[in-house]
């Protein structure tokens, strides 16, 4: 017998153990963390001076980094309400 979508997010739901939690200030600190280690890794595979097997790493690092951090930005202002033009244009 198929199992709706409703009955799925409900059990999803009632597990204990369904979300993480994390202390406010780790909470919050997040995509700023998530930001500097992206701008840091973009920093480093520019001055390395060799093309080593890292320097690819490295901004695909920065790029993965710099997204989620301005993405759990965007996303937490769009849920707080936030009057920015980023969180009105979508």
């Amino acid at each position: 017998m198929p199992v709706s979508s409703n009955e799925t997010e409900l059990r999803a739901s009632e597990r204990p153990s369904s979300r993480v939690w994390l202390p406010e200030l780790i909470y919050e600190a997040l995509p700023y963390c998530y930001i500097l280690i992206g701008f840091s890794a973009l920093f480093t595979s520019l001055y390395i001076s060799e093309w080593y097997w890292v320097v690819p790493h490295c901004v695909l690092l920065a790029g993965a980094s710099l997204h989620a951090g301005a993405s759990i930005l965007m996303k937490r202002q769009q849920a707080r309400g936030g009057n920015s033009e980023l969180a009105t244009s979508t």
